[in-house]
């Protein structure tokens, strides 16, 4: 997350710890201050759509606050994996980004009811989750995530991760 931990300690005194994450910067805006791009823009040439299926909403602000920083994406998100499959069909997103550990329908249950359906078959999904062993990793890539991204995340990783997949802009559209 790249922030910094240090430590000052003296005998018989005590010990000061200190902890910084400017990754957290992200999420102190207050909401009012917020703008976020005008959904009904969403089938404008250059648009890319993210789906964020996520049910922690501390994590859904900071993905907000990062994706801003790429250019013309617009998020959509939901708090469940029941309404995954209904939004893809909906908003028809180039990308979706799934958390693993859902309330209800987990992330791989989500993937699967997306790869039945012909519309949202062919979507990238990457996974998003806490689950950051080896096995877990190998286990979500043999489900057909396309990529996943382990929880906290190191943000120019992430970055490079959503741009990967997303689709190139049409160099016939003007910026």
């Amino acid at each position: 997350m790249e922030g910094r931990i240090s430590v000052k300690s003296e005998e018989g005194v005590g010990s000061q710890f200190c902890l910084e994450l400017p990754a957290i910067a992200a999420l102190e805006a207050k909401p009012e201050e917020e703008t976020y791009p005008d959904h009904s823009q969403t089938t404008a040439g250059n648009n890319r759509k993210v789906l964020y299926i996520e049910d922690n909403e501390a994590n859904l602000k900071l993905v907000k606050n990062i994706l801003k920083k790429i250019p013309e994406v617009i998020l959509f998100s939901a708090a469940s994996g029941e309404l995954c499959t209904e939004l893809a069909m909906a908003h028809e997103p180039d990308l979706i980004l799934l958390d693993i550990n859902l309330p209800g329908m987990d992330g791989y249950e989500v993937l699967a009811t997306l790869r039945k359906h012909q519309e949202t078959r062919d979507i990238p999904v990457i996974a998003v989750s806490a689950n950051a062993l080896p096995n877990d990793i190998k286990r979500g890539l043999d489900a057909g995530f396309c990529d996943y991204i382990a929880k906290p995340f190191n943000l120019s990783t992430f970055i490079k991760c959503i741009t990967k997949h997303l689709p190139k802009r049409n160099a016939d559209t003007p910026s």
